[in-house]
């Protein structure tokens, strides 16, 4: 049976969902995706979707439960990720799949809008807002249908194995920083450039690695050129899925061994790749050659 496919994230208050079934825009309903919190200590968020789903089918919906983690609702790949699960699994690889499916973006958190309104633009996907009653009284319809931009280079981009290649190698790196000790018998230099950054404390990252790393492993691995692998990461980074900066911290002792100085300082010549969500959300189902 044809009907729409709607994708709902849903936080405590769950209004906009039974305000979106009545609305004749996307109707006949087939199917319903509810993406919810877990329960914690101030809202039964996984309770409310249990509920919520029973009162849905109670009426002859079909309706289907996504569980994010705990932080997932302030989070961009989470969410991400769980649109672009359930587009698949509905088109697979259909190249011109119907455009059946539609996504709420009224509900949750403001992370969980933002996330959704990205999905439904980089799936090609319809996107729609519903109105408080309470705050618009009397209108004819409560749904506003959101122009969300169909961002045809990223999804091209997302798809190209060259670029999952290097996603899938960048996905495994991790970048470790020492951190600026609060306290030192040896004078310590803090340059500006650090001060101002996000790599003051002890860290680990994960999905991070320097260019000149990532163009070596690259290069060793799977035969690609150093200057391939950097122009292809060039349209990565116009697409989306990866970000490039010159945010490299470094640790470096001058002086001699007797009256050592350590500096901390941002290296202004080494760029620092770091995947992004949407770079995460690309490599869902990918399988490496190797």
């Amino acid at each position: 049976m044809y009907g729409y496919i709607h994708i709902m994230p849903i936080g405590e208050n769950v209004k906009h969902v039974t305000a979106a079934i009545k609305e004749p825009s996307y109707l006949p309903i087939n199917k319903i995706y509810l993406i919810h919190s877990p329960d914690n200590s101030e809202f039964p968020l996984k309770q409310i979707a249990v509920d919520l789903k029973k009162d849905l089918e109670k009426i002859g919906h079909t309706v289907i439960l996504r569980e994010l983690s705990a932080t997932g609702a302030f989070e961009m790949h989470p969410i991400l990720d769980e649109i672009t699960k359930i587009e698949r699994k509905e088109h697979g690889d259909d190249p011109n799949p119907l455009n059946d499916i539609v996504v709420n973006v009224t509900g949750g958190t403001n992370i969980m809008a933002v996330a959704s309104m990205w999905a439904a633009g980089s799936l090609k996907l319809d996107s729609y807002y519903i109105l408080r009653e309470d705050k618009n009284p009397g209108l004819k319809s409560y749904l506003v249908p959101i122009a969300t931009p169909k961002y045809n280079r990223f999804s091209v981009s997302a798809n190209n194995p060259d670029h999952q290649q290097i996603l899938d190698v960048l996905s495994k790196q991790t970048f470790d920083w020492e951190g600026i000790p609060e306290t030192s018998k040896e004078p310590v230099e803090v340059n500006q450039s650090i001060k101002n950054s996000d790599w003051n404390a002890k860290e680990t990252r994960k999905g991070v690695a320097t260019l000149k790393d990532l163009k070596e492993i690259i290069e060793t691995k799977y035969k690609v050129s150093k200057q391939t692998t950097r122009n292809r990461l060039d349209q990565m980074e116009a697409d989306g899925l990866v970000s490039i900066k010159h945010n490299v911290p470094k640790h470096s002792v001058k002086g001699g061994v007797e009256y050592p100085r350590h500096e901390y300082f941002i290296d202004q010549k080494e760029p620092l790749v770091s995947i992004t969500a949407m770079g995460k959300s690309a490599l869902l189902g990918y399988k490496p050659t190797k």
